[in-house]
């Protein structure tokens, strides 16, 4: 299996030549995260109006 894998040299160029395309995924992974999470924000953002509609619709009154 070693065999197969490209050897990283000592010289610290390979090294980040290597880990470049790692860095730009993870990059992309975080940015796809915050972008979902930014999502899932404004939809629970919305939930309070959309109970307020929905409450008067279903004759639900509030628990005094």
């Amino acid at each position: 299996m070693r065999r197969s894998m490209p050897r990283v040299g000592d010289d610290p160029r390979d090294l980040k030549q290597h880990l470049s395309p790692v860095e730009q995924h993870i990059a992309q992974m975080m940015a796809s995260e915050m972008s979902h999470d930014a999502s899932v924000a404004a939809r629970l953002d919305r939930v309070p109006d959309r109970i307020e509609r929905i409450e008067p619709r279903l004759e639900i009154v509030p628990a005094a």
